[in-house]
């Protein structure tokens, strides 16, 4: 569970609308930068150290290529596990128990 602070700038960093919430397009670019990220810094993306990624897992995009099919299907089934709510759009608290 990510703390408040974390999970405000967050949502402002990606939030492109402004209205407080992240839509599916909004989150769709935060998965993407982060596996970037953590590309970059010399792992694949959602894989670890200690025991790789974790397919079957629906909150954690982990085993496609970024920009795949199946990728960004992963990154909706992702998306919808969080929209506790099923309003199409992450709020603070939903993100919150990320």
């Amino acid at each position: 569970m990510a703390d408040s602070a974390q999970t405000i700038a967050l949502l402002n960093r990606y939030d492109a609308d402004r209205n407080g919430t992240l839509d599916l397009d909004e989150f769709r670019t935060l998965v993407s930068q982060l596996r970037r990220f953590k590309q970059e810094r010399g792992g694949d993306g959602f894989t670890s150290s200690t025991g790789g990624g974790r397919p079957g897992n629906p909150r954690v995009p982990s085993v496609h290529t970024v920009g795949s099919a199946d990728f960004w299907e992963e990154v909706t089934r992702t998306f919808r596990v969080h929209d506790a709510d099923a309003n199409n759009q992450i709020d603070v608290n939903e993100c919150r128990a990320a």
